[in-house]
């Protein structure tokens, strides 16, 4: 019988999960964040947004209520996401401790007609969203459209398949890791809820290997 091996050399690993059982430590956030809207101007600089309020990058160094516990969160998410890439993917094969990766966030609060242009989060390796509170709204608002990578895959890939994006229609506690070099959009709701989101980048220093 012949041995046949299937590897996906340039898959491009996105990692979801779900946090929807954890309401209180959800409203404390919303608290928070709103709480921060009222105080401050949005940090717009070098941002792709178009509308919303957003903090500056350094909302995990705060102490807010429930900023420290959902920087927890996501940070062990983050290295579990780095596990699996390294253990099954082409590359780096060494554990990375946990003093290697850097890790930074802001919050977003987004309202009608508000979106984000095709945009990556350059300066990093891993990037995500955090959502706390979604639009109940139809397809294609409010969700993010994760943009195909390998860009020759629309010509010449098995037809019959979305080859341009890959859509995340997200729900409240949904956590979604992705790589920082991935190219996204976000698109605009038209009712009159908020989208109330945490979103981080994390980087790894190190030797490389």
């Amino acid at each position: 019988m012949p041995s046949t091996n299937f590897h996906q050399i340039f898959s491009t690993p996105i990692m979801v999960q779900s946090h929807e059982g954890d309401e209180k430590l959800h409203d404390a956030l919303i608290k928070t964040i709103k709480d921060l809207e009222k105080a401050h101007t949005s940090s717009d600089l070098h941002r792709s947004h178009v509308g919303g309020f957003y903090t500056p990058g350094d909302l995990f160094e705060k102490s807010l209520p429930g900023i420290g516990e959902i920087k927890a969160i996501i940070f062990e998410n983050v290295k579990t996401y780095i596990n699996q890439v390294r253990e099954t993917g082409c590359g780096r094969k060494q554990i990375i401790p946990d003093h290697q990766i850097r890790l930074n966030g802001w919050a977003a609060l987004t309202r009608k007609g508000n979106y984000q242009a095709p945009h990556v989060h350059a300066g990093s390796n891993i990037s995500g969203i955090y959502y706390l509170q979604v639009p109940s709204v139809p397809e294609p608002q409010g969700n993010i459209d994760l943009l195909n990578p390998v860009i020759l895959q629309e010509m010449t890939f098995i037809p019959g398949g979305a080859t341009t994006h890959c859509r995340i229609v997200p729900s409240p506690g949904m956590l979604l890791i992705f790589p920082a070099y991935l190219q996204h959009i976000v698109h605009p709701f038209e009712n009159d809820e908020e989208r109330i989101i945490i979103v981080f980048n994390a980087r790894v220093y190190g030797d490389g290997r």
